[in-house]
């Protein structure tokens, strides 16, 4: 059996130590007020987009979080390497038998991925 001892705290004696590290601790307090003021801005913010283009929070977030890290194109690749993995192992949920696509299939595809390829971006505007 073993027995653990607990962790001794060294306490600062030294005044102007003390009110140093006092001194941090309300540092880190507002800072981490000021974090729980930014997220409550993003959640407002991103809620009000919805309500006002009726587009998902979750998508604006996402939107949000690959603007700020700049990672767009490189998800939009993975997403584009994992869809023809899937579509491969799965054949697109068709089956053994499954038929090859039309040429219509086959125009709209290629449309698509030029599209996604040159960033053509196509928004509904209401009208």
């Amino acid at each position: 059996m073993t027995i653990q001892q607990a962790e001794q705290i060294v306490i600062p004696s030294s005044p102007a130590d003390r009110e140093a590290i006092e001194k941090v601790m309300k540092e880190l307090s507002n800072s981490l007020t000021r974090s729980d003021s930014e997220k409550e801005y993003r959640r407002d913010a991103l809620k009000e987009l919805q309500e006002k283009y009726g587009v998902k929070a979750k998508y604006f977030r996402r939107m949000m979080n690959d603007f700020h890290k700049d990672s767009f194109e490189a998800k939009a690749e993975e997403q584009e390497n994992y869809g023809a993995l899937f579509e491969t192992i799965f054949s697109l949920g068709r089956g053994p038998e499954a038929q090859e696509p039309t040429d219509e299939e086959l125009e709209e595809l290629e449309w698509i991925e030029n599209a996604q390829r040159t960033n053509e971006v196509h928004f509904n505007d209401g009208n």
